[in-house]
């Protein structure tokens, strides 16, 4: 399939648009894609990426969706709020959670070497979870938070539309699991975004088309 991607509004600078396309190459190759094609366009007389890869699972859309976000890791303390799959978070809801506005963690702080997607043992469904490691200093602040913070919930979001959203069931020794029920594919997907920097721009999916 072709999918054709296009940057969202803002000066967009060719540094940048470089930076992006080595970045998403590394994403797909790391999901599977070897052979995937990043390259520059030019349409409407904007710069844009082109991007080939070939066809994937059923849910694929979904899939190029999360490779294509920007790349943006934040763990919230919503409190007692439990919040679905791929909604919007308003930070400003959970001020008193969480300090201010601001996220509790960042993909910063996460071991970008660390992240793997598992088979979870206690699913029937044959689900998978990534699991995380944070470093240097967020480890032990993670340890800490999670252990004044049992009961409440933890939400993982990326580009602020959440992926998990789970009750801290007991200290966290600087690391944990991602869960949702999540496919291998889904999970992998995850994975492969979370190994490498966030894009510098953000895109926007315009059309995909057979190949």
């Amino acid at each position: 399939m072709l999918l054709f991607s296009e940057p969202g509004a803002g000066t967009l600078s060719q540094a940048a648009l470089k930076t992006a396309q080595e970045i998403l190459a590394h994403r797909l190759a790391d999901f599977g894609f070897k052979n995937a094609n990043v390259r520059e366009i030019t349409s409407g007389g904007q710069p844009a990426l082109q991007v080939e890869v070939p066809p994937i699972a059923n849910d694929e859309n979904a899939l190029l969706k999360t490779l294509l976000t920007t790349g943006q890791f934040a763990f919230w303390d919503t409190g007692s709020s439990s919040l679905q799959h791929d909604t919007s978070i308003d930070p400003s809801q959970y001020t008193q959670s969480n300090g201010g506005i601001h996220p509790l963690f960042t993909g910063a702080d996460l071991d970008a070497s660390q992240f793997q997607a598992t088979q979870n043992p206690n699913s029937q469904m044959g689900s998978y979870v990534i699991e995380f490691t944070m470093k240097g200093a967020a480890s032990g602040r993670l340890s800490s938070f999670t252990s004044a913070h049992i009961g409440d919930y933890m939400t993982i979001t990326l580009d602020k539309k959440v992926v998990t959203s789970a009750i801290i069931q007991s200290q966290l020794p600087g690391k944990g699991e991602i869960t949702g029920n999540f496919t291998r594919s889904q999970a992998q997907a995850i994975v492969s975004v979370a190994k490498f920097p966030p894009l510098p721009i953000t895109f926007q999916m315009s059309s995909i088309t057979a190949f």
